[in-house]
């Protein structure tokens, strides 16, 4: 006879698939009663999450050890403020008075605690930002049949639930060490949209980080700060001149009209047998 397994009352378990025909079970949780993320593998590679539902940790099979630490995706949206009119350089007379002015952006942080869906392929987090964008965050690592190659994916759903059009700022921080040497450094590749990283004691270890899309804006550095400022979003540099421990950051704008939905993802991919295997990797990962 069946044993049920106890579980907290706030967790939900659903079955997946279609009526009559439901394969896996899968457990929906509030997002402030997750205690820990997701283990999840393949041939390659293993990933684990944080209980924020970002990646925690690439790790190689192929090496045996971590080859990216924690990657985590930021939202953000124009920031405008009310200004005198004399306070806008190059402007020629108007009327006395206050105008909107763009001041930069700002940080959009989640309204409420969201609602975790963790299966055995994938985990999933759903929830609201500011001015009516209800997002979907699904973080998963391909398991097929075949050898599946070391990369994460990290797929965005936006949809704007508001009358009137959200500009959007999509950006992906990633720790492009993990446990390697401090000896990291890494290009931009016009050719992909994407950051490339490498060992210099290991050149053919080597990480590539972008979009499903070409990234708009890019760098490395060492401020991890920038990751967890609660309100600024600074504007990318366009510098690669970080080496040692760096992150790498990658970001795309994405305009948002009234109803419209956008699916986007971010990827992560690794090879130890340098650039030309990684960029194959990711190529075949984007499309």
């Amino acid at each position: 006879m069946g044993q049920s397994i106890p579980h907290s009352p706030d967790v939900r378990t659903v079955r997946e698939g279609v009526r009559g025909k439901e394969r896996l079970l899968v457990y929906e949780l509030p997002e402030d009663a997750l205690g820990a993320g997701s283990s999840l593998g393949n041939d390659k590679a293993w990933i684990n999450s944080k209980a924020t539902g970002a990646l925690e940790r690439l790790f190689s099979l192929d090496l045996g050890q971590v080859v990216a630490g924690s990657m985590v995706v930021r939202y953000s949206a124009p920031q405008h403020g009310l200004v005198p009119d004399a306070a806008l350089p190059g402007q020629g007379p108007r009327q006395r008075g206050a105008y909107c002015h763009h001041e930069g952006r700002v940080h959009l942080n989640q309204a409420r605690p969201g609602v975790f869906r963790i299966h055995p392929g994938y985990q999933e987090r759903a929830f609201d930002l500011p001015g009516s964008i209800a997002v979907r965050e699904t973080l998963f690592i391909p398991n097929t049949l075949e050898e599946d190659p070391a990369v994460v994916y990290q797929v965005i759903t936006l949809r704007n639930e508001s009358s009137s059009t959200r500009p959007l700022h999509v950006t992906a921080f990633a720790n492009l060490r993990g446990a390697t040497p401090e000896d990291v450094e890494g290009c931009f590749d016009k050719e992909l949209g994407a950051l490339l990283a490498w060992n210099t004691s290991q050149t053919g270890w080597v990480r590539v980080l972008g979009f499903s899309e070409p990234a708009a804006d890019y760098m490395t550095t060492h401020d991890v700060s920038r990751a967890d400022d609660p309100v600024s979003a600074s504007e990318l540099t366009r510098q690669v001149r970080a080496k040692g421990s760096l992150f790498g950051v990658v970001e795309v704008g994405v305009d948002l009209a009234p109803g419209e939905a956008k699916r986007l993802a971010v990827v992560l991919a690794f090879s130890p047998r340098g650039p030309a295997e990684a960029r194959r990797i990711f190529i075949e990962a984007r499309d």
